[in-house]
């Protein structure tokens, strides 16, 4: 395939110019799950062409792909038709935002697995041979993922987090979406990814499909599949608060289904804007998601504050206020999940001194 597509520009090499997946992995088998990829895309023309290559030196036997340019000017386009030959549907028009982008491409798409690939972003080589060897019964696979600034100095990212428990799956989240393929035909019974969602649409569509089937139907792969970049122009960068701000209406919406206080939900998560709505909560421990949240939202960011501003006239306070808020968490219950929330050393040795009434 390398060969058939447009030569890399002078001086680009490696992996995906002037290297591909060896077509030889997918011999053996003739029955490759159908895999469709959508690239969302605005004005990224200086990775575009990088990202769509890493899709198409796949050389997987039964790709679907399919990119949908929001209208850009940088030059975009014109890489788009240079590799149009090679790709199964294109459109570039407005649109409203890159989750209304993700649903125009997923109703086109008709094979098992799903994912998007943003344009600034890359498959790694042999990443559609990994996933088109996943369980078939399973409704999600997660693999791995590295990053960095570029392909050529990348560092282990991780993968995203799902267990041990669906409630720590779900509030101590760490969603890498790029490594995560979906079973196309639970996305569409879902209605695709939240338009409202601008920052965590790829979030509350793993909240959504784990809250419909916990975690019986998501297998872990050990093959690294993507590479998420990293620079100053992404969302992660220049809006980072706008991400948090959207966490905190899902978890607020999933509170409010799980019964619990509205005026506890904004305490620990501080929304105006209200939740997003959520269903199948009855898979969840009431009890033990919020506890959960108290532990991430209040002792984790609220109390941990106060630890590092040495403000500790309120860090006394709110240690206080929480263990009589939550008087049934134990010692070593805090001082774990105090860990989870990467706590420093000095503050967890002073866990002890405030007890339930201490």
């Amino acid at each position: 395939m390398v060969e058939k597509l447009p030569p890399a520009a002078p001086g680009r090499t490696g992996w995906p110019w002037t290297e591909e997946t060896d077509p030889a992995i997918y011999a053996g088998r003739e029955d490759w799950p159908r895999i469709s990829i959508v690239t969302p895309s605005f004005n990224q023309a200086q990775y575009l062409e990088e990202t769509i290559r890493s899709v198409l030196l796949q050389n997987y036997p039964n790709l679907q792909y399919l990119v949908m340019d929001g209208g850009s000017t940088d030059g975009s386009v014109e890489i788009i038709k240079k590799y149009s030959p090679w790709i199964d549907h294109w459109v570039s028009e407005k649109d409203r935002g890159q989750s209304h982008a993700i649903n125009k491409g997923l109703e086109r798409c008709d094979g098992e697995w799903f994912n998007w690939i943003n344009s600034d972003d890359c498959l790694l080589p042999g990443a559609l041979a990994a996933i088109g060897k996943a369980c078939p019964g399973a409704v999600l696979v997660s693999g791995a993922e590295v990053t960095g600034s570029n392909l050529r100095e990348t560092r282990p990212l991780g993968r995203t987090k799902l267990g041990p428990t669906l409630e720590e799956a779900i509030v101590n989240q760490y969603t890498c979406q790029q490594g995560v393929f979906f079973s196309t035909k639970e996305v569409k019974e879902l209605g695709g990814v939240r338009e409202e969602l601008h920052y965590v649409m790829d979030f509350d569509l793993i909240v959504r499909l784990l809250l419909k089937h916990g975690l019986e139907r998501v297998q872990e792969i050990p093959e690294a599949v993507a590479f998420f970049r990293q620079h100053g122009e992404a969302k992660t960068a220049t809006v980072a608060t706008k991400f948090l701000e959207e966490e905190r209406r899902i978890f607020f919406g999933l509170g409010q289904s799980l019964g619990c206080q509205e005026e506890l939900l904004k305490r620990l998560l501080g929304t105006g804007k209200g939740g997003v709505s959520c269903g199948g909560v009855g898979r969840l421990n009431p009890t033990r998601f919020e506890e959960l949240m108290a532990i991430r939202f209040w002792w984790g960011e609220v109390v941990e504050q106060a630890w590092k501003r040495r403000e500790f006239h309120r860090f006394r306070e709110e240690v206080s206020r929480f263990r009589k808020t939550y008087p049934d968490i134990s010692r070593p219950r805090i001082r774990k999940l105090s860990a989870l929330a990467c706590l420093p050393d000095p503050l967890l040795s002073l866990i002890s001194r405030f007890r339930a009434g201490g």
